[in-house]
């Protein structure tokens, strides 16, 4: 049985934002194109690591944020940090 190379990129977090019809709302959306990885992010700026936020549904903010956020897989880092500010003020 062969396993699935993925390109470098496809480990790299990707970001939906949805600013809510609610001033100073918004919603964000994160995802991968690899199998089998867990997204983990931070919402004060700060390194993602094993111990961050699990991303299991979309995140609801109401001030300005920054968001890291990194793919881990068997409590390793598998993708970059890719960073997103969400400014709402």
């Amino acid at each position: 049985m062969k396993g699935i190379n993925y390109a470098k990129s496809a480990f790299d977090v990707r970001y939906s934002s949805t600013v809510e019809s609610t001033p100073g709302r918004a919603t964000v959306s994160m995802s991968a194109d690899a199998a089998d990885v867990k997204i983990l992010y931070t919402m004060d700026g700060s390194e993602p690591n094993t111990g961050s936020i699990l991303y299991t549904k979309p995140v609801n903010l109401w001030r300005t944020t920054t968001l890291k956020a990194a793919t881990f897989k068997a409590g390793k880092r598998v993708g970059k940090t890719v960073t997103q500010v969400i400014n709402l003020d």
